[in-house]
């Protein structure tokens, strides 16, 4: 076979075919120079994030991370302290607690079986984590334990259609008060919540003011009651007897909840059929028992009290299988603004949920809320996206402020005067020392509080230092462009007087001083 592939190439009449294609019958590329092959360079050969995923650089981590720390001192005031739970759980944990026919589980989780035969997911949501936290720790057993009320953030998983404020990865703050069936417990979750809004700007606290209701992003409180277990079933029987006469015209997804027994989900539903449909369904409060309205009237008349504003929204109901009695969802007025909805921040009473995963009958309330959602909204009130209101909000304002405005910190740089013609030994002493120096002033300003004990110190080392050479005219133009106070200058005369040079930028002033005096230098 290979000689008469060789009589045919001798014989060919084409000058660009080779011996190599008459063996793999496949013609080869002419060759690109080297400089092509990187302009030409596939883009399947980038490595990407994964679908729904994101990177978070510098700002918006500064930015995001002070949301969260917002929250956290919202949250702690109420007395709440932070729970960390696994990102990875058995599925079984969700299976249980959001139901098998939930649209989390048959559509959004991204499940998988181990090498021995577990099925483990990645956690959509952490309510269900924690009350398994609870019941295998035990803690759920001991009455001194309770109520218990925790905190949480982290990152959650679903596997959803990204948009804009919907990832597949996103960034969850939530909070669970744990043990307490109280109707003031109710109101002090939804005043926490509210509280932490207001503080983020989507309130004002003179709101009820009329001159003031522009100075915020306008936000509404929706809030409904899903009743008792009587209710509830009194509810479904109704719905039951709606849609089942409605079937025909219900989406496909809205039949196999049909099927499913799940009709309450078909309440939640987006799709356009349904909507029209769940337009003149039967309201929740027609099938409410007398006690599950007395304690809904509670919770109101203690909104009420705090001056919380709300709108009752009788089609609310939550997507979830576990919550009774309140729910409420925090949204963005005039438009959803963000994804496929405009809440803010949502959550709700789930009394049976611990005794449905195996503990004891303990009541329990919480609420959570996307980082990236109240991020993209804050960032669109302060950048005047937003047509209903512009540059109101001051917290994403100060926020910006306080990363820009270098002047919070004592920035030090030191600079190792080094070159091409110095001499290879004192190179390397010179670039020892200036390690150990950047270390001694990191350790010893670590503890050195300012006097007036607003700012903090940064010891820099030169970020242009190649091949054991350093730009002064790039170090000195870093320096400038990020604000630092002081440059230490360190070549071989200092290292001979075992002192450095000292430049203050502000008036240009240089003096030859010791570690120590420095030290005393640059206290503020």
């Amino acid at each position: 076979m290979a000689s008469i592939l060789l009589k045919q190439y001798l014989h060919v009449k084409k000058p660009q075919q080779s011996l190599y294609m008459l063996f793999t019958q496949q013609p080869i590329r002419r060759r690109r120079s080297f400089s092509n092959n990187k302009k030409q360079k596939k883009k399947s050969e980038i490595l990407k994030s994964v679908r729904g995923t994101t990177d978070i650089f510098s700002q918006q981590s500064f930015e995001r991370r002070a949301i969260i720390d917002q929250a956290i001192n919202s949250v702690k005031k109420y007395g709440y302290n932070e729970i960390q739970t696994p990102t990875i759980e058995y599925t079984d944990v969700f299976t249980k607690s959001l139901g098998t026919t939930s649209d989390i589980i048959s559509k959004e989780m991204f499940a998988w079986e181990d090498s021995k035969g577990r099925n483990i997911s990645l956690r959509p949501e952490n309510t269900a984590s924690i009350a398994r936290a609870m019941i295998s720790s035990g803690r759920i057993h001991n009455n001194a334990n309770l109520p218990e009320r925790l905190y949480y953030h982290g990152s959650m998983f679903r596997r959803e259609r990204p948009q804009k404020g919907r990832l597949r990865e996103f960034t969850q703050f939530g909070v669970e008060s744990i043990g307490t069936i109280s109707t003031h417990e109710d109101i002090d979750v939804l005043s926490m919540a509210y509280d932490y809004l207001s503080n983020l700007g989507f309130y004002n606290n003179n709101y009820n003011n009329e001159s003031n209701k522009g100075n915020c992003i306008k936000t509404t409180l929706l809030i409904n009651t899903l009743g008792d277990h009587a209710s509830r079933n009194n509810y479904q029987e109704l719905l039951n007897e709606y849609f089942n006469a409605h079937k025909e015209g219900l989406s496909s997804d809205s039949q196999r909840r049909l099927e499913n027994n799940n009709v309450l989900r078909i309440l939640d539903s987006k799709s356009r059929e349904d909507i029209a449909i769940v337009k003149n369904a039967p309201l929740f409060s027609e099938s409410l028992t007398i006690d599950a309205k007395e304690r809904f009237n509670e919770v109101l008349n203690g909104l009420n009290v705090l001056e919380i504003p709300y709108k009752v929204d009788e089609r609310l109901v939550r997507g979830l299988d576990y919550y009774n009695h309140t729910v409420f969802e925090f949204v963005k007025e005039e438009g959803a603004g963000v994804g496929q909805s405009g809440t803010i921040l949502a959550g709700g009473r789930y009394d049976s949920l611990y005794a449905t995963m195996g503990g004891p009958s303990v009541p329990a309330i919480g609420w959570a809320a996307g980082i990236e959602r109240l991020h993209i909204l804050l960032e669109e009130d302060i950048d005047g996206n937003d047509p209903v209101n512009t540059s109101t909000s001051n917290f994403l304002h100060k926020v910006r402020n306080e990363k820009i405005n270098q002047e919070n910190n004592i920035a030090i740089m030191l600079i190792p005067l080094i070159d091409k013609k110095m001499e290879s030994n004192n190179k390397e002493k010179l670039l020892n020392i200036s390690l150990s120096t950047t270390y001694q002033l990191r350790k010893k300003l670590k503890n050195c509080i300012s006097r007036n004990e607003t700012k903090e110190y940064i010891v820099y080392r030169s970020r242009d230092l190649k091949d054991n050479t350093v730009s002064i005219k790039k170090s000195m133009k870093w320096a400038n462009e990020n604000h630092v106070k002081y440059v230490i200058f360190l070549g071989e005369e200092e290292m001979i007087q075992d002192k450095l040079t000292l430049k203050n930028m502000s008036n240009g002033k240089q003096q030859l001083l010791t570690l120590d005096e420095i030290m005393e230098m640059v206290k503020v």
